[in-house]
C-alpha cells in the first residue's frame, strides 16, 4: 500500500521535520536513564597552573570555548577535546570526570609509560602487596 504522501526522491525537510526541541545531550541519553558526565578540564587546567587563556592558545581554541566546556556546553566537538588533550598532556578519556584520586592518576601515568615486561612486574607486586597477611610472603625477622 503507497503512503499518503508523494516521494519524489527530493528530500523535503518538511517532511522529516517533528515537534519536539532537544538539545544534543538530552537528545543522546532521552529515556535511557544516563546522566551527562561533566568534563574534567578546569580540573586538569588549574592542576598545571593554567588559566583559560593558556590553554585556549596551547589548544588553537578561543578563550570563550573553554569557558563554554568547562561550563557544560555539551555542543563540543571530538577534534576540539583532543586538541585540548594534547595541550594538557592526556588522553580524551582523561577529559571526562571520573572518581580517581591524585595518586591514582599519577600511578596510572606512570603505569602506561612502562614497558609490558614492567608493567607485568608492577601487577605482579601490587597482587602480592593485597593479599591477606597469612598468604604473604614472610617477611624476615
Amino acid at each position: 500500500m503507497m503512503s499518503e504522501r508523494s516521494h519524489s526522491g527530493i528530500y523535503d525537510p518538511q517532511e522529516y521535520s517533528c515537534q519536539a526541541s532537544y538539545s544534543r545531550r538530552e537528545f543522546a541519553t532521552a529515556g535511557d536513564g544516563a546522566d551527562y558526565t561533566p568534563m574534567n578540564i578546569e580540573r586538569l587546567r588549574i592542576a598545571r597552573g593554567l588559566n583559560q587563556d593558556d590553554l585556549a592558545e596551547m589548544a588553537d581554541v578561543k578563550q570563550s570555548t573553554i569557558s563554554k566546556i568547562e561550563n557544560g556546553f555539551d555542543g563540543v566537538t571530538l577534534r576540539v577535546l583532543k586538541r585540548i588533550a594534547i595541550a594538557l598532556e592526556v588522553e580524551v578519556r582523561d577529559l571526562f570526570d571520573d572518581d580517581r584520586t591524585a595518586a591514582e592518576q599519577s600511578l596510572i601515568a606512570a603505569f602506561r609509560n612502562l614497558s609490558p615486561a614492567r608493567q607485568q612486574g608492577w601487577l605482579d607486586l601490587a597482587e602480592t602487596l593485597t593479599l591477606p597477611d597469612s598468604q604473604g610472603p614472610k617477611e624476615s625477622e
